[in-house]
């Protein structure tokens, strides 16, 4: 599947639908000059529309269903730049209740996650900087992580698998993609894991488990939101040295750990994390700003990045009912509800190129 963006003509945003897939194969009696390892011709549907005239310019097979996958990714980006602006940045804080007497904040320190697609371990570190600065040395009250900003999932579809990394949890507070880095080494057909988890959160032990994920499968997930652990599924060994990058389902968590810990490295102590709101006392200590969303938008749609264009999205969405004051925690609000595009990948989804044409979807600078 592929996509193309090309600025248009009077500065317009046009978007041009390519839609793919090796699924459909060839229909009898029908050639195509499509080389080896390619796709044929008839496995390839687009529809190519004037976004000032609406006249359909050109298109290919404009009325077969495709699996829509990844196209989808780009109503769902221009649509959030329509709605949030080009400038728009995600903004990730703390917050902290209380007084600071001697380093010491008698009080709640809050983290509290706006949707930022992009946020890392650098990020977070330079607002551990900023407590430090600030003099803050310990919390004597409860360490709070808050991501009632969107409705959180601990995946985004249910008909992928499991341990896809490309399938990660969504979360307000999400991190370096929702994703960890485990690398190991076999000692006696069990894997033992050769250094620390990228990042350090004790997300993956890799030791057995006691049941078969299923054929292809070499990973199956354990715990809940508490403790996250991934375990070789039985009977499989790996006889072997490796890597595999797992998806992160309960992100925020994971945030907040990784925060406590490069809290904790700077000297600054901080009770374990708990899941909470940031209370109307609450004040301010420091912000993150994200890039530009329209930089937020271009990195998104190169990489092609799932969790991406779901927070993107999905913060579009709220920013649809900024009327309404209802947290995400529990998924009842309207705004809430489903984030964006989360069954493009499902085997029965279908998309029409010259359903998605004739809904152009038009974006001005300003």
């Amino acid at each position: 599947m592929t996509k193309r963006v090309q600025k248009g003509p009077g500065s317009w945003l046009a978007i041009f639908f390519t839609l793919l897939t090796a699924a459909c194969g060839t229909p009898a009696g029908e050639t195509t000059d499509v080389g080896p390892g390619l796709l044929a011709t008839s496995d390839i549907g687009y529809v190519l529309v004037d976004i000032e005239t609406s006249e359909e310019l050109a298109s290919a097979r404009p009325g077969d269903g495709f699996i829509p996958a990844s196209t989808a990714k780009v109503p769902t980006m221009v649509a959030a730049l329509g709605i949030l602006g080009p400038e728009y940045r995600f903004t990730t804080a703390l917050y902290a209740t209380g007084e600071l007497r001697n380093g010491r904040l008698d009080g709640d320190l809050i983290l509290r996650g706006g949707g930022d697609p992009l946020l890392t371990v650098q990020d977070l570190s330079a607002l551990v900087q900023r407590l430090h600065d600030i003099g803050i040395g310990a919390v004597g009250g409860r360490f709070v992580y808050d991501e009632s900003f969107l409705q959180s999932a601990p995946e985004i579809t249910p008909s992928q698998p499991e341990a896809a990394g490309y399938n990660p949890g969504i979360s307000a507070l999400s991190l370096d993609f929702n994703r960890v880095h485990v690398p190991w080494t076999s000692v006696a057909g069990r894997p033992a894991v050769a250094g620390t988890p990228v990042p350090p959160t004790g997300v993956a032990d890799l030791t057995a488990a006691t049941e078969d994920a299923g054929p292809g499968r070499l990973f199956v997930y354990d715990a809940g939101q508490s403790v996250e652990r991934w375990r070789v599924a039985a009977p499989r060994s790996l006889e072997f040295d490796g890597k595999a990058t797992l998806p992160v389902k309960y992100p925020a968590r994971r945030t907040a750990l990784v925060f406590r810990t490069l809290a904790q490295q700077m000297g600054i102590e901080l009770p374990g994390p708990e899941p909470g709101r940031v209370p109307e006392n609450a004040a301010v200590v420091v912000q993150l700003k994200s890039l530009p969303l329209i930089d937020v938008v271009r990195l998104g749609l190169e990489f092609s990045n799932n969790m991406v264009s779901e927070l993107v999205g999905s913060t579009g969405k709220v920013n649809l009912w900024t009327g309404q004051a209802e947290d995400c925690r529990d998924g009842s609000a309207r705004r809430c509800r489903k984030p964006i595009g989360r069954d493009t990948l499902f085997p029965t989804t279908r998309a029409l190129p010259r359903r998605l044409g004739s809904h152009p979807v038009k974006w001005q600078p300003s």
